[in-house]
């Protein structure tokens, strides 16, 4: 039987629960206990729904941010604040 290497861990958020980190955290988590050896390397995905930002920012080491005029217009046309996020300078 060959023994894992590596395990990649891509999921998606768990609606208003977890965000896609969070999941990946937790599979590691498990799967740790029972793979110790294993290299885990955790990718977050998005549908482009809710989470899609923060996984564009985990996937590139970026940050999140806000500026002014950051609001944009909900569905009963109200103000709702709008993520958004860019990679982090890099000297490579």
């Amino acid at each position: 039987m060959k023994t894992l290497k590596k395990v990649v861990i891509a999921p998606d958020s768990f609606k208003e629960s977890l965000s896609a980190l969070e999941v990946a955290d937790a599979i590691e988590c498990g799967f740790s206990q029972i793979f110790p050896q294993v290299r885990y390397i955790k990718l977050p995905m998005a549908d482009g729904g809710e989470g899609t930002v923060e996984s564009m920012v985990a996937a590139t080491d970026g940050e999140n941010y806000r500026t002014r005029g950051d609001r944009a217009a909900g569905a009963a046309g109200t103000g709702v604040l709008r993520p958004a996020g860019r990679r982090r300078n890099r000297s490579d």
